[in-house]
């Protein structure tokens, strides 16, 4: 027994590929949306305390303003690390000079088109003009010797950070 192999008679036009939406696509629309969220609250945070927090300062702020589901949402610990990488200087944390401070320059980045920004760069610089803060460095210093705990149910743990905004 042998079967013949249905002839195709329709062929798809480019738009109709075009139109569907990519995992990755979907994946970056959620990120960027989150990825803005927490970077308001944390420089909402750190404008109400003067101009420092620390990261057990913003777990707190997010549980309070967002709830305690928003501790445990897919894109805080991406958030949190990428708090960690250089926008300007991106080699490793390791072999940087300093290589437990980040810092974000927000004048440098008004120069530069919005196409070049990274995903942080793009929500720390959204949320500062949404706030209308006047600071011009988000100054992020790490503290591996020190964990904080992210979740109270589960034993997810980031080293501690200082947030100051100069």
């Amino acid at each position: 027994m042998t079967r013949k192999k249905n002839v195709v008679d329709e062929t798809r036009e480019k738009g109709e590929w075009t139109a569907i939406k990519l995992l990755d696509d979907v994946v970056e629309e959620r990120q960027l949306k989150n990825f803005r969220v927490y970077a308001y609250y944390l420089l909402d945070l750190i404008n109400y305390r003067d101009g420092e927090a620390s990261l057990d300062d913003f777990l707190k702020h997010i549980e309070n303003k967002l709830g305690s589901e928003a501790l445990y949402n897919i894109d805080l610990l991406p958030f949190l690390l990428a708090l960690n990488i250089d926008p300007v200087d991106k080699k490793s944390p390791i072999d940087r000079e300093s290589a437990y401070q980040t810092n974000f320059d927000f004048h440098r980045h008004e120069d530069m088109g919005h196409e070049n920004y990274e995903l942080m760069e793009f929500s720390l610089l959204w949320a500062i003009k949404e706030i209308g803060l006047q600071g011009n460095n988000l100054m992020i210093i790490s503290n591996p010797e020190s964990l904080v705990k992210v979740c109270k149910t589960k034993s997810i743990h980031i080293s501690d950070m200082k947030f100051i905004l100069k």
